[in-house]
């Protein structure tokens, strides 16, 4: 009830120089919607109706939108769409959870809306990029990872983005960019895991079963992680 209560008390901000609530031309409102979606989502407290009031009073703040985005991403996890269709609600309640295909058309607009108001928003070329290979489109995913990985600047989403560009890569039968997608993302993080498991499918896929076994060599020589430091940015 603390963001109802929130929410209805921001309602009433009547900015200096108004005369009545108006809590759209507000700046604080506005870093406070950012600031409480971006948290919940960080402590997996998800709530539509949050991300809803934001939008109804900053339409086409870009943060607000890809906050809007990387929400209904997340419903089209595995694990969200599971829990939705074993939960059993309390009669006149609903979860407001789609099917993983209609969550993820949701989360590609409002990645494109972003982008539309932020066309330098790498993080949003990233996550778009994603949703897109997630529907099967993968040459658009492609463009999308590609601009990302120019953009980005940080280590960890640069290398999820040369895991998603590599199994887009490979969906599209362009192994050697795969390839080499999964060997840039290995660099970046010498004790991962995933990329040598990608490598090993990749050369499993194209019938090298030498070069499968070369990558899972590769994986079991890792040394094992420390607890609380799985070294492998994937896993969180």
């Amino acid at each position: 009830v603390h963001g109802e209560i929130a929410r209805t008390l921001l309602a009433m901000i009547v900015p200096r120089n108004f005369e009545r609530p108006a809590p759209a031309r507000d700046a604080m409102v506005r870093d406070w919607y950012r600031a409480t979606a971006a948290w919940m989502q960080h402590v997996e407290s998800h709530d539509t109706d949050h991300t809803n009031r934001a939008r109804e009073l900053f339409p086409t703040d870009p943060d607000i939108l890809f906050l809007s985005g990387t929400l209904h991403e997340i419903y089209a996890s595995s694990e969200i769409q599971a829990a939705a269709h074993s939960v059993v609600m309390p009669r006149g309640f609903d979860l407001d959870i789609v099917s993983a295909r209609g969550e993820l058309h949701q989360a590609e607009g409002f990645f494109r809306r972003a982008l539309a108001q932020a066309p330098e928003m790498a993080e949003a070329h990233l996550r778009l990029g994603r949703v897109l290979a997630l529907q099967g489109h993968d040459t658009e995913a492609v463009a999308e990872l590609e601009q990302a990985l120019t953009r980005l600047g940080d280590e960890e989403l640069e290398y999820d983005a040369e895991l998603f560009v590599g199994a887009a890569y490979e969906a599209l039968g362009r192994y050697d960019e795969a390839a080499a997608a999964y060997e840039d993302a290995a660099s970046r993080f010498p004790t991962a895991q995933s990329p040598l498991i990608a490598l090993s499918q990749l050369a499993r896929r194209r019938g090298d079963r030498t070069g499968a076994l070369a990558a899972m060599a590769r994986m079991f020589a890792l040394p094992t992680p420390e607890d609380g430091n799985p070294q492998d940015p994937w896993w969180g």
